[in-house]
């Protein structure tokens, strides 16, 4: 599989950039020619509109309502009530086309006004004749191929003035826009919200596979919610357009398409709100504000749990009300951002007038688009497109914000990879230097045992005086000392307890054992009164003991006492052991007790004798990677010996190398 590179990605993003402006002045070029055909047609006399509050007047009492002249959209906002909009025709001599819109209005039913009946003056309600009915509640069970994207209803020609009454209820808005137009204006129409609704789908597509291939870059959670938040766009542009009902009727659950289109309000606003949380939240901006936004996310499971109880309106009401407020909480998180001020760290990849400016188009868009749906205010058809309009609009800001913080972010990635690649291969070097070092380790090592040895055996023979002799043992035995710790802090630079033998160790007949090795029977106590025994790696605690006490006898005054003691002891609910040495000083020789167990420190009256400076940080190391600790206690005026204390846990734990 071929990954695509930074710059391949940009240059994808470019051109997916170009194809989503095409396709706006797609839109835009569509939205002037449907702007032509739906001027109302030359045949309408007046359109009035009634409001009744409760919804129960008869059709009998519609005559002495008072009605009222309609001028662009009807818009009642969230009601129980009915509203009545009055269609008075002119005799025309072509069929003629009722359109309403939006698509997504749950009952549009349409009554023709029977002239003779009304001439008789009955006063009997089947002067109104039911000759349609529409809406998403009312979609048709067969023949889905005649259906259309909004409520059209057919009416022919007729040489005498007409009259139709159109009545509307929904649970959502109250919004209703009414065309009549002449078939060939109604095909021209269709032909026109056909290339607006590919153009608009195209350009939420366009982001969405933008989206999609930064995802397959590097995982993002902005672009991540940028993706959920197209998917939501596009399900919500399906209900409000009807395609939704078309292309649910064609698999035979044009049922379901009003329940699917109220979904599809609340996820668009949730997702609109995750979103712009995460986006913002990148600049920090003021803590409670940001709360307020994320809060927006929980209106989708909280109007379902209201659809659940058969409260629709009353979550679709919420919805929009909040789809009209977040906005401007938005807007005043992008104006109380911190992120710009902070001295140090990264800059925010967008600058703030962009951000702000992004966000105030974003908060007055909205407003535009809510306001009608609320009922503050009708409008044109601008209100009923409003919507759509911002969403469009809005996107492509966002997209371009998200491009530009892509770009950074590709920046800062590839930084970061080149000064990964750069310590890798100064770890690789480190590496093999210390793998040289290793092995010259291992050489000298090899290579100095062989004359020590000869030493020795010189050294044994006759014909040398004894003092001398035994000066010559000593440096031998301080140099294969010196060596031993060598060999001893390569082994814990490379050791891995995984690999271990992990045994039962005596402690009481380790420490006799080494004590007679060292030849401090005379001067050592051997303080133990229980069997003493640990599970652990026999070697390393070995090192840790002689160690110990290899310190004591090489620092006190020769032929002072030294003591070991050996005990069980629990910590912190762990059984194990402490091992404690104590001796004398030598005068004016105490360590720092901040250094002792440091790499090759030693004090400065010990530097005329031979030493490492490895001991102590070996009984340390190894102290605690048997899972255990180590602690110096100096001489006090109550004891005047130093002590070095080990516990060492009865089960070791099997540590990772480190």
């Amino acid at each position: 599989m071929i990954v695509p590179t930074g710059r391949a990605s940009l240059r994808a993003m470019g051109i997916f950039l170009a194809f989503g402006l095409l396709q706006m002045v797609n839109c835009l070029t569509a939205l002037a020619q449907a702007a032509d055909a739906q001027m109302q047609s030359s045949y309408v006399k007046a359109i009035t509109t009634f409001y009744d509050p409760n919804g129960s007047a008869p059709l009998s009492e519609l005559a002495k309502a008072e009605w009222k002249p309609l001028e662009g959209v009807l818009s009642r906002g969230f009601t129980k009530g009915t509203c009545w909009v009055r269609l008075e025709l002119l005799p025309h001599s072509e069929p003629l086309v009722l359109r309403t819109r939006p698509a997504f209005l749950d009952s549009v039913e349409i009554y023709k006004l029977d002239s003779e009946l009304a001439a008789q003056g009955t006063g009997t309600d089947p002067s109104l004749i039911l000759v349609a009915q529409l809406g998403d509640q009312n979609l048709p069970a067969e023949a889905p191929h005649l259906l259309k994207l909004n409520g059209v209803f057919d009416i022919p020609a007729s040489s005498e003035p007409s009259t139709f009454f159109v009545r509307l209820r929904s649970q959502s808005s109250h919004l209703l826009l009414i065309d009549v137009q002449t078939s060939f204006e109604a095909a021209s129409f269709e032909q026109a919200q056909g290339l607006l609704l590919g153009g608009y789908i195209g350009f939420l597509l366009t982001f969405a596979i933008w989206a999609l291939a930064q995802l397959y870059l590097s995982f993002d959670k902005v672009i991540a919610t940028f993706l959920v938040k197209q998917v939501a766009d596009l399900a919500y542009l399906s209900g409000f357009t009807g395609l939704m009902g078309v292309v649910f009727t064609a698999f035979g659950i044009g049922t379901w398409t009003d329940r699917g289109f109220s979904v599809a309000v609340l996820f668009v606003v949730s997702a609109g709100s995750w979103f712009h949380a995460r986006l913002l939240e990148e600049f920090k901006p003021h803590p409670f504000l940001h709360k307020l936004l994320w809060s927006g996310v929980a209106v989708f499971p909280l109007g379902l749990l209201l659809f659940a109880i058969g409260q629709t309106q009353t979550a679709l009401f919420t919805n929009t009300v909040v789809a009209n407020v977040f906005p401007l909480i938005a807007l005043l998180c992008a104006l109380t951002t911190t992120a710009y001020k902070e001295p140090k760290g990264e800059a925010p990849s967008i600058s703030k007038f962009q951000l702000v400016l992004t966000y105030t188009v974003f908060a007055v868009s909205l407003q535009v688009a809510t306001l009608p749906a609320l009922g503050v205010w009708a409008g044109q058809e601008l209100a009923l497109n409003a919507f759509l309009i911002h969403g469009l609009f809005t996107s492509l800001l966002l997209l371009g914000l998200l491009m530009t913080r892509a770009k950074q972010h590709e920046s800062i990635r590839l930084e970061a990879r080149a000064k990964m690649s750069l310590m890798e291969q100064e770890v690789r070097i480190l590496s093999e230097r210390r793998q040289e070092q290793g092995r010259f380790m291992a050489m000298l090592v090899h290579e100095l045992k062989t004359p020590l040895s000869v030493i020795r055996l010189v050294l044994g023979g006759s014909g040398i005086e004894t003092k001398l002799r035994e000066a010559a043992g000593r440096a031998v035995k301080s140099m294969s000392d010196v060596i031993e710790r060598c060999r001893q802090a390569e082994i814990v630079e490379d050791l891995d307890l995984r690999t271990s033998k992990f045994e039962s160790v005596d402690l009481n007949r380790l420490a006799i054992e080494l004590i007679d090795e060292r030849d401090m029977a005379r001067r050592t106590k051997l303080d133990t009164r229980f069997p003493v025994a640990v599970r652990s790696d026999p070697t390393l605690v070995k090192v840790v003991l002689s160690n110990l006490l290899d310190n004591a006898n090489r620092y006190s005054p020769a032929g002072s006492p030294v003591t070991l003691r050996l005990a069980p002891e629990v910590q912190q609910g762990i059984k194990g052991v402490r091992i404690v040495v104590n001796n004398l000083p030598n005068p004016g020789s105490l360590p720092d007790a901040d250094r002792v167990f440091d790499k090759y420190y030693r004090h400065a009256s010990a530097q005329r004798d031979t030493g490492s400076g490895l001991g102590l940080f070996l009984v340390r190391e190894l102290s605690e990677r048997l899972g255990g600790w180590v602690l110096y206690t100096p001489p006090s005026p109550d004891d005047p010996t130093l002590s070095f204390a080990v516990w060492l846990p009865v089960s070791a734990p099997r540590q990772e190398s480190t």
